[in-house]
């Protein structure tokens, strides 16, 4: 069998690699795109090194999304491919402020703050039945537990320091520059005691309470 390193004497295949290693979850569209390149050609390229194991392949939301082999486990590709999408995005930030919440809260912290300069409120101004639907796609991947009490329904965060270490790691891939600076912030942080309390804290500095008046 060849080793690693012939394998990426054609220089599209380095390219796809270096491509994916840098924004993991990259579908077959966004990779043509970004490389100027037919899907037909990628096609061929992308299944050389799939068989190869040196990229894998993961469904998800109808795409094939494609990852550097071995870099990340199940759970870490779920949480990628759906922090991809605008809204579950915004519920995990959403959640990093308020891990403890319910529907009602969410649409009551979108409608007070949606021309905050933070965009996570207008982006999770919808309609009830849309949140709801996202909310339950973060229960299905375990993201965010669901529990009833009495008439209402309680969300709360799992892995909130897992989630956190994902997004420091993978902010300038995934999310735009009105987040970055709490990122940061963060990643300075890592070490702290009490991080979790400090980055709650921190956040608030940009982000105001939506009950406070």
């Amino acid at each position: 069998m060849k080793h690693r390193e012939e394998i990426f004497t054609i220089d599209i295949r380095r390219n796809i690699y270096q491509k994916i290693s840098k924004f993991p979850g990259l579908h077959l569209r966004e990779l043509s795109r970004i490389l100027n390149k037919p899907k037909s050609t990628l096609v061929y390229h992308l299944n050389y090194l799939n068989k190869r194991n040196i990229i894998i392949s993961y469904k998800s939301s109808g795409y094939e999304r494609f990852y550097v082999s071995k870099k990340f486990n199940k759970k870490d590709k779920e949480l990628i491919n759906v922090i991809r999408e605008k809204v579950p995005q915004n519920l995990i930030l959403y959640f990093c402020l308020f891990p403890v919440s319910n529907q009602r809260e969410i649409i009551k912290f979108a409608k007070r703050w949606e021309n905050h300069w933070v965009k996570v409120p207008s982006n999770l101004k919808k309609h009830p039945t849309t949140l709801a639907f996202h909310l339950n796609k973060l229960v299905e991947l375990n993201i965010i537990n669901r529990k009833d009490v009495g008439n209402e329904v309680i969300y709360t965060l799992n892995d909130l320091e897992d989630i956190i270490d994902l997004l420091i790691v993978y902010d300038k891939r995934l999310f735009g520059k009105d987040v970055k600076r709490i990122l940061y912030w963060m990643e300075n942080q890592k070490n702290v005691d009490n991080v979790t309390d400090k980055i709650i804290n921190k956040i608030f500095d940009y982000f105001p309470h939506p009950y406070h008046v």
